[in-house]
């Protein structure tokens, strides 16, 4: 979609929305944010391409029988906060810029642009400079144009990045909570599996140690709910407690095992017969 067609789009949805009877607070507070950026939008200059980038990230159909114009649901959280975290991390590599002017390249450059100048006549050479110049002054504005809509998605999405960390973490200190009668049992069993040893603890004791622990505990504490995949989440309630139904398990977890082996005992597991000497 052309400029002019999002013009006529903004124009077209501003009279839609000015002809509600009776429009709530979101509707009207959109209402005034559109017509400022449609002033804007039919402005000259870059901030004109601001506004229209803008409405571009902002518009969305409304909701029928809603005229809520909430940001969270219009981004797509997640899809623009991993975009935001690569642009954020290439930012602060400044390699690419490094190799610009390194000065082999210099050197190279200066060739090239002799070999295209010195054989050219004042009125081809002067023709020559200006587009330079014009194209220079483009990208310039443009760059200026591109660092205003990055600033624009910083301030919309790091709030909504340090919601999703601060989420996170909460949901992962619940989880490790709710596990944690588990892990205490497993980590007594192999104190005193280390004990009766009576020799260094090896890689390959790994299967004797969980032998032991599904010997005292047949069925862990806790067994979370089995994980869906994207297909399956498209299900009805019921359809998706069916399918966690066939997947549930009711033992332990191999795999948890294996880490809290590692982390008590620094090696890394294996279900090989051990060597006797």
């Amino acid at each position: 979609m052309n400029n002019k067609e999002l013009i006529s789009k903004m124009q077209q949805e501003l009279q839609e929305l000015e002809s509600i009877p009776n429009p709530n607070s979101d509707t009207r507070k959109w209402i005034g944010e559109l017509t400022e950026i449609l002033r804007t939008a039919q402005t000259d200059g870059y901030q004109s391409d601001l506004a229209l980038f803008k409405y571009s990230f902002l518009r969305t159909p409304i909701p029928r029988g809603k005229q809520n114009r909430n940001i969270d649901e219009i981004i797509e959280a997640e899809d623009y906060v991993d975009l935001l975290t690569q642009y954020q991390r290439y930012a602060g590599d400044d390699s690419l810029i490094k190799e610009f002017f390194s000065q082999s390249f210099l050197n190279d450059l200066g060739r090239d642009l002799e070999d295209e100048f010195k054989n050219m006549d004042r009125e081809t050479l002067l023709q020559t400079t200006l587009e330079y110049a014009f194209g220079n002054e483009f990208l310039s504005r443009k760059c200026e144009v591109l660092l205003e809509r990055i600033k624009y998605l910083e301030n919309k999405l790091n709030p909504i990045r340090a919601k999703r960390l601060s989420t996170a973490k909460k949901k992962g200190a619940g989880r490790i909570k709710k596990f944690q009668p588990d892990t205490e049992f497993a980590t007594v069993i192999y104190q005193r599996f280390v004990a009766e040893l009576k020799r260094k603890i090896e890689p390959e004791d790994f299967s004797e140690y969980l032998f032991r622990i599904r010997e005292g505990r047949a069925v862990p504490q806790f067994i979370p709910k089995a994980r869906l995949t994207a297909e399956e989440k498209d299900q009805t309630l019921t359809e998706q407690e069916i399918i966690r139904d066939v997947k549930a398990r009711n033992e332990w977890s191999e795999a948890r095992l294996r880490k809290l082996f590692m982390k008590l005992s620094g090696l890394k597991s294996t279900k090989k017969s051990r060597v006797k000497s």
